[in-house]
């Protein structure tokens, strides 16, 4: 829905970039935490670069947002630290259920998933009975 008061809200501040030396503080850190917490990190192909390295360097992975809960499930880790978008997180949860699911913010959000509700979903499914061909999968 359009608000016409949209216009009065300010834009929140643009954070301040970390300089190469707190970049390499925070990787270290976070290295280090993914060690003691038996944890892995596993990335969207759409996060930024340095987040990708990062999953890279640590033993995790790259990749869609399915293969990431799969390559999660599959891992030792006790923990899954998922960099990506809310539902991401959800999924990883509901393959692995069994161990704990981290996410940097619940608040990134999915365009594609906030389109299609569930409520909506479920009704068009009742509506169209399932073909032969058709699965619906997480």
């Amino acid at each position: 829905m359009f608000d016409p008061q949209a216009a009065i809200y300010p834009f929140p501040p643009k954070p301040t970039p970390l300089n190469d030396d707190e970049k390499q503080f925070y990787r270290e850190k976070i290295k280090r935490l993914l060690k003691e917490r038996n944890a892995v990190m596993v990335a969207h192909y759409y996060t930024d670069p340095e987040i990708q390295q990062l999953a890279e360097e640590t033993g995790g992975c790259i990749s869609d947002s399915l293969e990431m809960a799969r390559f999660g499930a599959k891992h030792a880790a006790s923990t899954l630290l998922v960099a990506g978008v809310r539902f991401m997180g959800e999924t990883a949860k509901i393959l692995s259920p069994e161990k704990t699911i981290l996410m940097p913010t619940l608040a990134a959000e999915c365009s594609l998933d906030l389109g299609c509700p569930i409520d909506e979903f479920s009704a068009f499914c009742d509506a169209h009975p399932a073909h032969p061909d058709r699965t619906v999968g997480l």
